[in-house]
């Protein structure tokens, strides 16, 4: 590890000292643990499409997807 040098709001530093004490884990470690979800968050993450959201057009879809014609001449005699 590389030691750092930071300066940090009066507020952001007590809010950490709670949380440390709370937690009774050291200053430092929630430090470590905040800058490592941080860049983990930034450049960790690599796109997916499965983070894309749904395209609008899937609402324009049929109940039954299997057009009557389909449904009639493989079987499903009901046509529907």
């Amino acid at each position: 590890m590389s030691p750092i040098s930071l300066y940090v709001e009066d507020e952001v530093y007590r809010s950490l000292k709670t949380l440390a004490k709370r937690t009774r884990r050291p200053v430092s470690e929630l430090i470590r643990e905040a800058m490592s979800e941080y860049i983990d968050r930034k450049i960790g993450h690599e796109p997916s499409l499965l983070d894309l959201p749904a395209h609008p057009s899937g609402d324009q879809m049929p109940e039954d997807p299997l057009p009557k014609r389909f449904a009639l001449e493989y079987g499903r005699g009901d046509g529907l």
